[in-house]
């Protein structure tokens, strides 16, 4: 089974097109003339789905600039971007939302809706419970290594001992 995975850190390759980014989701599944060839050589199916994941990012139009000339946050859109358009079934992320503006956050919230619709399995190491309610139903808080909490969004959000995790004591 192949696992994709988003670190907090960037993933991207800076040096490569928005486009070359996104081909290098398809690597597993070309055969080895298309290897060998130029990315651009890629069959057509997966230019429309890298066409199409673009535009809905609002990144169509820089599909031939270079990923390093991206803001912080679009560099993030991209890499999950990618992730969304390899075929694995397990998706770990961490802080997918990190880097990425407020504005953003619902590029971020639907791409992930999307991995979920094809019955992939998501796990996200996230502090944003809010940016987490989009899709997920039950919270787990851990403390020191320990699962501490484990409820639905507005029980964790108001529970005392969430806030003293994450705000400290007397806060």
């Amino acid at each position: 089974m192949w696992v994709g995975r988003v670190f907090q850190s960037f993933g991207i390759f800076k040096n490569l097109t928005l486009f070359e980014n996104l081909a290098l989701a398809y690597s597993r599944e070309l055969d080895r003339k298309h290897k060998l060839l130029p990315m651009k050589f890629i069959p057509k199916e997966f230019k429309n789905e890298i066409d199409e994941i673009l535009l809905d990012l609002d990144l169509l139009e820089k599909k031939d600039d270079l990923a390093g000339n991206l803001s912080w946050w679009q560099m993030r859109l991209l890499e999950i971007a990618r992730l969304y358009l390899q075929k694995t079934k397990l998706y770990l992320l961490d802080e997918p939302t990190a880097w990425v503006s407020p504005k953003l956050k619902s590029k971020v919230v639907d791409l992930i809706k999307k991995i979920i619709a094809k019955d992939k399995m998501v796990i996200i190491v996230e502090h944003d419970f809010e940016f987490l309610s989009h899709f997920v139903d039950k919270f787990y808080v851990m403390d020191d290594g320990k699962i501490v909490l484990e409820w639905d969004y507005m029980t964790i959000k108001k529970n005392p001992i969430t806030k003293e995790i994450y705000f400290g004591k007397g806060k």
